[in-house]
This record gives C-alpha cells, sequence and structure tokens, in this order.
C-alpha cells in the first residue's frame, strides 16, 4: 500500500521531497534495481499529467527518493489543488506505487523572473 502525503508547492519556487521507503519492520528499503518517476495532476480523471517530478536515488540501499521540481515547472502550475503520485518500477517490471497524495500549489505575489 501507498504511503500517503499532503505536500505544499510554492509557485515560482524550487520543490524537494524527500521520500524514506521502509520494509514493514522500519529497516530501509532497497531501491536498486527501480526506477521512479512522478507524476502532478489537476485530478484523478485527467488522461495527461501537468508535470512530472524529478526522482532520483541518490544510494539505493539508504531507500530514498527525492522528488524535485525546478521553479520554472512550479511557476507554471496554476494555484490550487492537485493530485500526485510516485511509482517505482522493477527490471522485472514489478510496478509500486510508493506515494499518492494532494499537492497544494500556493500562489506567488512576485513571479520569478
Amino acid at each position: 500500500m501507498a504511503g500517503i502525503a499532503n505536500l505544499t508547492i510554492d509557485q515560482g519556487s524550487n520543490f524537494t521531497y524527500d521520500l524514506e521507503v521502509t520494509n514493514a519492520d522500519g529497516t530501509d528499503y532497497d531501491l536498486t534495481g527501480f526506477t521512479m518517476v512522478g507524476k502532478l495532476a489537476k485530478g484523478y480523471a485527467t488522461t495527461y499529467p501537468r508535470t512530472v517530478f524529478s526522482c532520483t536515488v541518490d544510494n539505493p540501499t539508504e531507500g530514498v527518493v527525492t522528488v524535485s521540481l525546478t521553479a520554472d515547472q512550479t511557476k507554471a502550475l496554476s494555484p490550487g489543488r492537485w493530485v500526485f503520485d510516485v511509482v517505482a518500477t522493477h527490471t522485472d517490471s514489478t510496478v509500486t506505487r510508493l506515494l499518492e497524495g494532494i499537492a497544494v500549489v500556493t500562489p506567488s505575489v512576485v513571479k520569478a523572473f
């Protein structure tokens, strides 16, 4: 079962979230052999994502996925409620949803240039 999180994304700013993936016993989940993708959409029925998160794993055995958006990506998002998920696909084709939830994009008064 996927973890659930509510995220706040500031429009026009860089966004980073460290997703810690653990086994049932609390130990780090080994992410070796997995590729990650995270998508953000205006609603669950949307047929295409509005933007795609960058998902990086610096050390697969530590079980941490860094999910991020650039300032340009967040600037292009309209303020309001969004939905997202982060999915891991193993080399053996096993697909696992790691995280899902609501992301609220807060408006920026001063737009980044």
